[in-house]
């Protein structure tokens, strides 16, 4: 398994699994972009499978089908973009959960008259307040949009979400769609219809939590949130406990490398000597 140019993680994955004898699985497609130049220990393939998804902080689990799975276990880094914003608009702290400011506008029963809301400043570059997105398209009095806004984030890495929390300011929607994908492609569409009559949105992402749940559980009743927690916990303790043996493995792979690439280094040297 030794390549002295480095192999994707991904890669060295689907080799132990086709060495173990499976042909279905599911790894995190974020692995094709991780490398390493340290061989694999000698070790079962089982404990192998771990050390990668130790290495990219992964999770590997095993579906209620026998799936053999490797994904992700960390909060991935995120981006968020949208397809028109103000000047005084800060799309990228939509993803904080801080307390935002608001600026007043000519907008019909938008700006209120309690402090709540500031005055632009003439040049608004590089002062602007602690604002979140404030779309540059303007609805119609029947409060149409010809395009409508859109607000995208991007994660480095696949991650699972039961649910979704949007807050808003003094201009509230009448109806949000959201749309999740994998890859490029559309996983989910959820749509909320009714009024929105507060100044604060969850979405409960109910129906897709449902579907992934089902797979794992089957025909059984589903369990509750508070039993998924302390499950969690379960494996989290599990995995506090593995872990020192994990270090220790590791510590022991590393040093095979540099035993390898000392060795690489000596032979290179003899042959451009002789």
């Amino acid at each position: 398994m030794y390549n002295s140019a480095g192999k994707s993680y991904f890669d060295l994955a689907v080799e132990i699994l086709r060495e173990a004898g499976q042909t279905e699985y599911y790894i995190d497609p974020r692995l094709k972009h991780l490398y390493s130049k340290n061989p694999i220990p000698r070790v079962k393939c089982k404990e192998a499978l771990q050390i990668i998804a130790n290495a990219c902080r992964c999770v590997l689990s095993q579906s209620r089908t026998g799936l053999i799975q490797i994904k992700s276990n960390f909060n991935p880094a995120a981006t968020a973009t949208s397809n028109g914003e103000t000047p005084y608009s800060t799309v990228g702290s939509v993803l904080s959960n801080d307390t935002k400011d608001e600026y007043a506008t000519l907008a019909t029963g938008y700006t209120v008259v309690d402090g709540g809301v500031f005055f632009l400043p003439r040049n608004v570059s590089g002062r602007k307040l602690n604002t979140g997105f404030v779309s540059s398209a303007l609805s119609d009095a029947n409060g149409k949009f010809s395009v409508n806004p859109v607000l995208t984030v991007t994660q480095e890495a696949i991650c699972m979400y039961y649910g979704i929390k949007l807050v808003f300011g003094n201009s509230l929607p009448s109806g949000i769609v959201v749309r999740t994908y994998n890859t490029g492609n559309l996983v989910e569409e959820y749509e909320v219809e009714e009024e929105i009559k507060k100044d604060k949105a969850e979405l409960d992402l109910y129906e897709t939590a449902s579907r992934e749940l089902r797979t794992i559980f089957g025909d059984k009743k589903l369990p509750g949130v508070r039993e998924l927690k302390e499950q969690k916990a379960i494996l989290q303790s599990q995995k506090n406990d593995q872990y020192k043996v994990f270090k220790e493995v590791r510590e022991q792979w590393m040093d095979l490398g540099k035993v390898i690439q000392n060795r690489d280094s000596f032979l290179k040297k003899n042959t451009s000597a002789a």
